[in-house]
């Protein structure tokens, strides 16, 4: 239905207070306009034919709005709807339902709106302005709504509370007609008429809007052309069935199982308001300062550092049956010099307090939340959207129940700093993940690691050839509403790069070298290789141990073995690094079998800035060169008790040198040929 049109079905409808019984057939007036199947156009005044015998246009006109009846008459019999039982007013020859052109306009007593139905006696009268002959001729939704209308068996039902229910049934049967004429574009944008922030059955609108609602459960049921489980009795019989009752009583009908499924108003209801995401101003703001809410809260959320854990409250309040709207401003500080991929944050969104609580949902721009009642996004700190999104807090009860009551509630943000670990290597063809800091990966969905050689899946990132891989983040911003409009648009994304990798070719190892002696890691079987000037080479995996001299590997026999873990422990080799950073009661025993890694973690750039926080320092560094060459390595000085110990990092935060004592420890990563002791 097209919006214009749309909007003036506010004025269509007197529905018709209804009579006991079949309508009260009329005399044939002597002339009439025109005449089809089951109906026969008439003008309302003394003017037999309203001028059509001397106007070929309306006369035209007047055809077509007998084709447009007699094909909504055809499709809601096809559809199971009572058409005979109508109670539009019928000529007493041969039972045609009589329509009426109206040529007197709403100020002189015709019809008010662009069609209308009436009442005259027991039965309905079905009225058309003269001067909108043109329009009902071309919008077939318009009659078809109205004589949906004469179908709902009405008691009482001017200025009725219960109004709401029927209007928005023939509107929801009216647009589905319409759509089949090319009439169905704005299937979901009626841009007048509904308040979220109002309970559902809120009649200051009417009921015109919740014509979207009735459509959607239609298409999400699979009921033919939406509307068929409408034809249901109970959705006729409104008047009768509800008399006397207040407005919300008629929310039983939208929990009936039985007319609607699975998909009751506490189910549906959320993705309703998730698809109608929309904050436009209202073209007429008496009521509404918004199409779909009377007002929207508006809160700024401020980040004052990223790199600290920061809390905000915001309190609310919902309606039963209507959603309290807020919109979250964002206000991000990043430290000026900070890394964007050392600006990293988990934000969750979480309702609580509510009364009940499992009443409340929450939906986040075009989406519920992940879980009820909480909803968790990435943020890049140094990019960050302008908000969090358009926020709505949805109270539905689990059953239906009577009028609307607040349920007040407290909207948690917390944002907490977070960081992502490369692996220590990359091997061609074999996949390898980054290190989680401080989150789960599932957390969060508007994130995606991307590379520019392989594929990624989650954290993990598999290198299709050897060489260097770069590795960023994409952050999608949680805004997906437009301008106008429903349809989500594009997110902004904002890309964090994490880092350009050297990717091996054959396998993929950590090497730490102290003087002439080795280690070296693979992370193919688990183990380290310690080679030492002599030639003799030593390999240590989790409880085991082999040896390699110039004649061959030689055999050790079980009770050695601890002997000779026992000795490596003091070698030159060992020396004081067992007392790394944060590792005062380091396993040395353990530390063997993956010592180069589990160093080059241990002096990683995040450990010894954690170390030196603990410590209560502050953290610096800042540009050195590479050793070996390169670019983006930097360099701090970490204390250790009495000594201080210079570190240069590569552009990934990994160390490539440490000088103990005056002693350099060099770490490297790649691949490079190194025994392999039979059977491992």
């Amino acid at each position: 239905m097209k919006p214009a049109i749309a909007a003036m079905l506010v004025m269509l409808s007197v529905v018709p207070a209804r009579g006991e019984g079949a309508p009260e057939a009329v005399a044939d007036a002597p002339n009439y306009i025109a005449e089809s199947e089951h109906f026969r156009l008439y003008c309302n005044a003394g003017d037999h034919d309203c001028g059509a015998s001397n106007d070929p246009a309306l006369a035209q006109h007047s055809r077509e709005m007998l084709d447009n009846m007699e094909a909504a008459y055809a499709w809601l019999d096809d559809l199971g709807f009572p058409v005979e039982e109508s109670h539009l007013e019928r000529a007493r020859s041969d039972r045609k339902f009589r329509l009426r052109l109206d040529p007197n306009s709403a100020a002189n007593g015709g019809c008010v709106g662009d069609a209308c139905t009436d009442v005259s006696g027991a039965d309905s009268k079905l009225l058309i302005p003269k001067s909108n002959v043109a329009m009902a001729a071309n919008d077939p939704s318009l009659l078809a709504h109205e004589f949906v209308h004469t179908l709902q068996r009405a008691v009482d039902v001017r200025g009725s509370d219960r109004f709401w229910m029927d209007e928005a049934t023939a509107t929801a049967i009216g647009t589905s007609f319409g759509t089949k004429y090319g009439y169905g574009v704005d299937l979901y944008e009626p841009k007048y008429y509904m308040s979220f922030d109002r309970p559902f059955y809120d009649v200051v609108s009417d009921g015109y809007g919740n014509w979207a609602y009735l459509l959607g459960v239609g298409q999400n049921l699979g009921s033919r052309d939406m509307v068929a489980y409408l034809s249901k009795p109970q959705f006729l019989n409104i008047e009768e069935d509800f008399h006397g009752a207040s407005p919300s009583a008629l929310m039983d009908l939208l929990y009936d199982k039985d007319l609607v499924g699975g998909l009751t108003f506490d189910q549906e209801s959320p993705k309703f308001v998730a698809k109608m995401n929309n904050i436009e101003p209202s073209n007429d703001p008496g009521d509404s300062a918004y199409h779909y809410y009377t007002d929207i809260e508006d809160h700024t959320v401020s980040i004052p550092a990223t790199d600290a854990s920061h809390e905000e409250r915001f309190d609310g309040s919902a309606l039963t049956y209507a959603v309290a709207p807020m919109r979250l401003k964002l206000d991000v500080t990043a430290k000026p010099d900070a890394e964007p991929r050392d600006t990293l944050m988990m934000v969750d969104l979480e309702v609580t307090d509510g009364s009940p609580r499992d009443d409340l949902t929450l939906v986040i721009e075009h989406k519920q939340a992940d879980k009820p009642l909480q909803e968790t996004l990435m943020l890049d700190g140094s990019n960050p959207p302008d908000e969090l999104g358009f926020v709505r807090v949805v109270n539905v009860p689990s059953a239906a129940q009577g009028d609307a009551s607040p349920n007040r509630f407290e909207l948690e943000v917390r944002a907490r700093p977070i960081g992502l670990d490369p692996p220590g290597c990359l091997r061609a063809g074999e996949p390898a993940g980054f290190a989680a800091r401080g989150f789960d990966p599932e957390e969060a969905d508007n994130w995606r690691l991307e590379a520019d050689n392989g594929t990624t899946d989650g954290l993990s990132v598999t290198p299709a050839h050897s060489g260097e891989v770069n590795v960023s983040l994409e952050v999608d911003s949680p805004v997906t509403r437009g301008q106008t409009g429903l349809e989500p648009v594009t997110q902004e994304t904002s890309r964090v790069e994490l880092g350009r990798f050297k990717v091996a070719q054959d396998d993929c190892m950590v090497r730490l070298s102290v003087g002439p002696a080795q280690a070296t890691y693979t992370s193919d079987g688990s183990y380290t290789e310690y080679r030492t000037p002599s030639g003799r080479a030593l390999y240590f995996k989790q409880g085991d141990i082999a040896v390699y001299k110039q004649s061959g590997w030689m055999p050790i026999p079980a009770p050695a073995k601890q002997m000779v873990i026992g000795r490596i422990s003091g070698s030159p080799l060992m020396g004081g690094l067992a007392q790394g950073a944060l590792k005062e009661d380091a396993d040395t025993e353990a530390i063997l079998p993956a010592m180069p890694l589990e160093f080059s973690r241990r002096f990683s750039w995040k450990n010894i800035r954690k170390a030196t926080l603990l410590s209560g320092k502050k953290t610096q560094r800042s540009a050195a060169p590479c050793p070996g060459g390169g670019e983006g390595c930097t360099e701090t000085v970490f204390r250790m008790g009495p000594h201080a110990i210079p570190i240069i990092y590569d552009a990934q935060d990994r160390p490539l040198r440490a000088v103990f004592k005056n002693q350099p420890v060099e770490f490297a990563y790649g691949t490079w040929p190194i025994r392999r002791p039979p059977g491992w």
